[in-house]
């Protein structure tokens, strides 16, 4: 509805504001009962995504909460992934968030029921950044090869979604390191993703540019004149 959109507010907002301002976090789940959970063991710095995709819009509310933002999904391995998808769109928004483990599949409310604040606690301080998070589910070293290559492709789809220079920076170190391949390497790789995402979209955006437009992009191009003339 106009006044309530479950993809731009989070669930818990209000009441987690100063409690994340003290503790300078945020601790980000996804479902309800994860959050009542928590909310009754002291972490009132928890809010939900409201029970729907993660937003764009929710990822800059989250970051304006708190510096350290903790996305804290279940375990198992939809959950998982789903915490990589968030960590992914919150970076792509100029944040630089962690992904909290969580053990043996288990979802936020019963781990913290079994273990209580003190051991969620451990938990929240052993969280990851998203590239070391996701080279903790692989169940092997990067290898030599095709492997090798495929887990570096896909750690730089997870560096490569920062806005932030430095958070990339930061990201693409560990991905160095990890799998072996040179920064140069690295880089180019991105730049050639990069080109070629912008080249499929060429054919879809022909469609709405007019016959006019055309002719003045033609006509620049023939000028040579520089692009950002054109911005």
């Amino acid at each position: 509805t106009p006044v309530y959109r479950k993809g731009t507010f989070l669930y818990g907002y209000s009441r987690a504001q100063k409690q994340a301002r003290e503790q300078n976090r945020v601790i980000l789940v996804e479902g309800y009962f994860d959050h009542a959970r928590l909310l009754s063991l002291g972490f009132e710095e928890t809010v939900a995504a409201s029970g729907t995709a993660f937003t764009e819009n929710q990822a800059r509310n989250l970051m304006g909460m708190a510096d350290r933002v903790l996305v804290c999904y279940d375990g198992d391995p939809p959950g998982r992934k789903a915490s990589v998808k968030v960590a992914r769109i919150i970076m792509a928004q100029g944040g630089f968030p962690e992904i909290v483990k969580i053990p043996g599949g288990m979802d936020p409310d019963d781990f913290a029921g079994e273990n209580g604040t003190s051991g969620f606690e451990a938990l929240l301080e052993n969280a990851m950044d998203p590239v070391t998070f996701c080279i903790s589910l692989l169940d092997h070293q990067p290898g030599s090869g095709y492997r090798r290559v495929l887990v570096a492709q896909k750690l730089l789809e997870v560096a490569s979604s920062a806005s932030n220079p430095l958070v990339e920076e930061e990201l693409l170190a560990k991905v160095e390191g990890f799998t072996g391949f040179s920064r140069t390497a690295l880089l180019r790789s991105s730049e050639d993703r990069e080109t070629e995402t912008v080249k499929r979209k060429v054919p879809e955006a022909e469609k709405w540019i007019s016959s006019g437009d055309k002719t003045l992009l033609r006509a620049a191009t023939a000028g040579n004149l520089l692009q950002r003339d054109f911005i």
